[in-house]
């Protein structure tokens, strides 16, 4: 089973997305990806890539009077406005990765289960905020559009967002956590990652790398990006927003 890490995921307050919109894709030159609203699940989300493979996402709640909706219960309890939800991992072997996993304890959250799509989560209570998840995710995007009907373009996104300045490079997310070898158990025996000199964890094919931050707390955790206007990201980033440019 190879893992490749895909992207992470941001849950923002729902009257954030525009200025989230203009951050990603104005500010930072991403592109748009795969997105649309959750009918039945309460959630909207989009994708935004970037160079070698680098993909943000940002999901939010559909009904802003919900306050049961669980992305806005997350977000208020870890924010206000914005914290790391999840980090999502593509596998070549949804069987062998669901197995793997219960082989090494850990506990096993049933996702979607389609043709096209095939996921689960992980709880990992190491990394803070303490109810971040874990995706693993196999899934043929093609046939999702084609088949199933979903879109590449959100129309929560502006079209008529355009990047002012140059395109940023996600180096990966850097994660504050309580327990480092609990962490690298699951990133690299589970997910197969290997951890360089200087403690960064990467995986072979996937240009995102995880750092982890001992004891500190769910506004620690953040996603580095290079190759942009640092001084631009300060100026234009929301309330609460967690992207730092590589120092």
């Amino acid at each position: 089973m190879k893992a490749h890490f895909e992207h992470v995921a941001f849950a923002i307050h729902g009257e954030d997305i525009a200025a989230w919109d203009r951050l990603l894709r104005a500010t930072l030159g991403g592109a748009c990806g795969l997105g649309g609203d959750a009918e039945g699940l309460g959630f909207r989300g989009g994708q935004v890539l970037y160079p070698n493979d680098g993909m943000l996402e940002v999901i939010s709640w559909q009904i802003p009077g919900d306050e049961r909706n669980p992305i806005k219960r997350y977000v208020e309890r870890h924010g206000p406005r914005a914290a790391l939800h999840h980090l999502t991992f593509t596998v070549d072997d949804f069987d062998a990765a669901h197995a793997r996993a219960q082989e090494l304890g850990y506990d096993v959250m049933p996702g979607r289960y389609t043709p096209n799509w095939k996921e689960l989560y992980l709880r990992a209570p190491f990394l803070e905020p303490s109810k971040m998840l874990i995706q693993l995710l196999q899934t043929d995007k093609d046939a999702l559009k084609s088949a199933d009907g979903w879109d590449f373009n959100w129309d929560a996104f502006d079209p008529d967002v355009k990047p002012i300045g140059p395109t940023a490079t996600i180096v990966g997310a850097r994660l504050a956590v309580s327990d480092i070898a609990a962490a690298h158990h699951m990133f690299c025996d589970l997910l197969g990652a290997t951890r360089e000199n200087d403690g960064t964890i990467r995986w072979a094919d996937s240009s995102m790398t995880v750092g982890l931050l001992p004891n500190g707390n769910a506004t620690d955790s953040h996603v580095v990006v290079e190759n942009c206007d640092a001084a631009l990201l300060a100026e234009s980033s929301p309330a609460g927003t967690l992207i730092r440019a590589r120092a």
